[in-house]
């Protein structure tokens, strides 16, 4: 069995292909539930037991145990160094995805009584080289065949393409749990990705955040004690009923907490109030999608766009569906589950790699998105962008070089990945020299070289030279993805042999609140 899995940095979910009634069907976990937070707790060593709890059974600790429980963890893949310390234990990002894919795998297997030979994983569109393959490192330790990492919405994609028969200029516009992203995407034959623009620290965690503040402000004002005082178990469980609130505040126009022996009510037009500014910030970044090079280069407008797919639980919120509409002046589609189209869309592609099943759609489109910034250093040392993350691929520029010495004959270009404009050259980004070699002699800083840097969809950069004063033509190419920029996070990946990630012990057991 092969099965997509949407690896999200709030839950995760996971999902297959009934071969015969062609229809995608969600995994559920052993407690029922179609989704598994993104969380790990390690259970402390005076605890008896295995050491690693995974989703709700982590969540259930951190009111006792908040240093020994981590969330999110996929949310700092594309840092450099990153560890967290859970209790007196260092832990990677790549290890802690680990355990959660571990524990997904056993579920899956549990659940459907097969075995998961593979498995396509989804990753936020701008996910850059160093998570994916994080990513991929952490399911190969879980025991996956990595089948394909594809972006989240290209997943969407697939899945209205297959189901709902959608094609055209598609703008997926995703409010997840963590983060916001607007991607605009040409759908045909193949699934190709135009670019994107999100905001990485905005999600349907800061409409509960707000919701909740609101709500302990009215509390205070009636006289109630201040949730702020109150025992942190306390507060997680107001927390609930704020998050259940926003969901019922979807369908209903008003709804009531009692916290304390006091009540409150809170109306719908209040809460749209309350989350106003953030609804506000991604249609600010939706607009900004289309002031992007690779969007202004095809000539697509917001006029172009012929569905706008919904996607991420957020996007159940009636303001959330108004101010898109009104964005686009058209009714956004809604036909399929927010929650769980990209762990379908990711199942459809992991199909692919079936013998039982052919789609006519593929997620394998004519352009990808560069994604990390390219560029050289500097005589002092310092980045110099020259293609930035995002660039749609193929991505070509030319810029003009000199001969740094007198009659060299070769011009070694250092070349970085994932630094910033102008500022210091980080040794972790070094990918490597581009070596122009043949060049005419001549004193320093005589020759003028028009080099152009062309990076194709397999990764390999392509540099040509050309010596302006006498046509000479030199030329180069360097595997970007092949020489493994970050060979250091292969030491992230924790041993699939030691016993933590021994698929024959029971693993990630499910801790309840009262084992303590």
């Amino acid at each position: 069995m092969r099965i997509g899995i949407d690896l999200g940095t709030a839950n995760s979910a996971m999902a297959y292909l009934d071969s015969e009634a062609e229809t995608t069907e969600l995994i559920r976990n052993n407690l029922g539930d179609e989704f598994t937070p993104s969380a790990v707790f390690v259970v402390p060593e005076d605890v008896p037991g295995e050491r690693i709890a995974v989703g709700e059974a982590a969540l259930a600790q951190g009111p006792q145990y908040p240093e020994r429980v981590l969330t999110y963890p996929m949310g700092d893949f594309d840092k450099e160094e990153v560890t967290y310390w859970l209790g007196n234990e260092e832990f990677t990002p790549t290890q802690v995805a680990t355990y959660i894919l571990d524990y997904l795998k056993r579920q899956a297997e549990q659940s459907l009584d097969e075995t998961i030979e593979g498995a396509v994983i989804t990753v936020p569109v701008e996910f850059g080289d160093r998570a994916r393959k994080r990513t991929e490192r952490a399911a190969e330790a879980a025991g996956f065949e990595v089948d394909e990492i594809i972006d989240e919405p290209t997943a969407a994609c697939l899945l209205y393409g297959h189901q709902e028969d959608v094609d055209g200029t598609l703008l997926v516009y995703d409010l997840g749990g963590r983060r916001f992203d607007a991607t605009l995407v040409e759908v045909g034959a193949f699934i190709d990705v135009i670019a994107t623009e999100g905001d990485g620290v905005l999600g349907g965690e800061d409409l509960d955040d707000a919701l909740y503040e609101h709500v302990s402000a009215k509390l205070v004002d009636e006289g109630g004690p201040d949730p702020a005082d109150a025992h942190e178990m306390d507060q997680v469980l107001l927390r609930e009923e704020v998050q259940e609130a926003k969901e019922d505040l979807t369908y209903l126009e008003q709804t009531a907490f009692v916290w304390e022996n006091t009540g409150v009510e809170v109306s719908r037009k209040e809460f749209e109030s309350v989350i106003d500014e953030y609804i506000q910030r991604t249609i600010d970044r939706t607009a900004a999608l289309f002031e992007r090079d690779a969007v202004r280069d095809e000539g697509i407008t917001r006029d172009d766009v012929d569905h706008v797919l919904l996607v991420g639980g957020s996007t159940r919120i009636p303001l959330v569906q108004k101010r898109v509409e009104e964005f686009f002046e058209q009714e956004p589609r809604f036909d399929i589950d927010p929650d769980t189209v990209v762990a379908r869309g990711a199942a459809l592609q992991a199909a692919e790699y079936r013998d039982d099943f052919h789609s006519d759609r593929s997620g394998h489109g004519d352009a990808d998105l560069l994604a990390y910034n390219i560029g050289i250093e500097s005589h002092a040392g310092t980045f110099i962008e020259i293609l930035e993350t995002g660039a749609r691929l193929p991505a070509e520029v030319t810029e003009t070089y000199t001969n740094p010495a007198d009659n060299a004959t070769e011009l070694p270009i250092p070349l970085w990945a994932e630094g910033e404009d102008g500022e210091p050259v980080d040794e972790a980004g070094r990918v490597g020299d581009i070596v122009l070699e043949g060049l005419p002699k001549r004193p320093a800083g005589e020759l003028r070289l028009e080099v152009t840097l062309t990076v194709q969809h397999d990764g390999s950069l392509h540099v040509e030279a050309v010596e302006t004063g006498t046509g000479a033509t030199v030329e180069a190419t360097l595997d970007i993805d092949g020489d493994d920029p970050w060979p250091d996070i292969e030491n992230e990946v924790p041993d699939p042999d030691i016993e933590a990630f021994d698929h024959s012990r029971p693993g990630s057991r499910d801790v309840d609140a009262s084992d303590g």
